[in-house]
């Protein structure tokens, strides 16, 4: 197979933060996922070969990298202010903020302690308070049955 190469002879493709990253050695390819690596021996003459592969694997890798992140809920209720993108913070609406998810995204939020489950939408970014990655709209956290913090999954 000759000999092996190093992570500076690889090129390297970064797909969205801490979803997957490709590293292409020759005559190799490892596809690393979070929890998860695969290392398969390829034929560089087959260039479609390659493509399918990458394809296949990405899909893969992509798929079950969305799984749930368990954290730290708060609820925040402060009417009348402006959110990040300046929209006015409605306490009786389902929304949320969270530091990284994109404006405008939904996500399903299951309280641990109460089972219950509703889908925000979120319009702000925080929570900035330390131990927390979502803070729910007073509506948001009345459905989930939260009373101050609560341990969450967010899908």
């Amino acid at each position: 197979m000759g000999p092996e190469t190093t992570s500076d002879d690889a090129r390297m493709m970064k797909l969205p933060r801490e979803r997957a990253a490709f590293i292409i050695p020759t005559p190799s390819l490892e596809l690393r996922c979070p929890g998860k690596s695969w290392l398969i021996g390829l034929d560089l003459g087959s260039e479609a070969m390659i493509r399918s592969i990458c394809a296949a694997l990405a899909i893969t890798c992509l798929s079950t990298s969305a799984s749930a992140e368990t954290c730290v809920a708060s609820r925040y209720g402060y009417s009348g202010g402006r959110a990040a993108p300046g929209e006015r913070l409605d306490p009786n609406a389902m929304t949320a903020a969270h530091r990284t998810r994109p404006l405008g995204s939904r996500v399903t939020v299951t309280s641990h302690p109460t089972g219950r489950s509703a889908t925000v939408r979120i319009n702000d970014r925080g929570p900035f308070v330390k131990g927390r990655c979502i803070d729910l709209s007073t509506s948001a956290a009345r459905v989930l049955g939260m009373t101050g913090t609560a341990t969450v999954s967010l899908r």
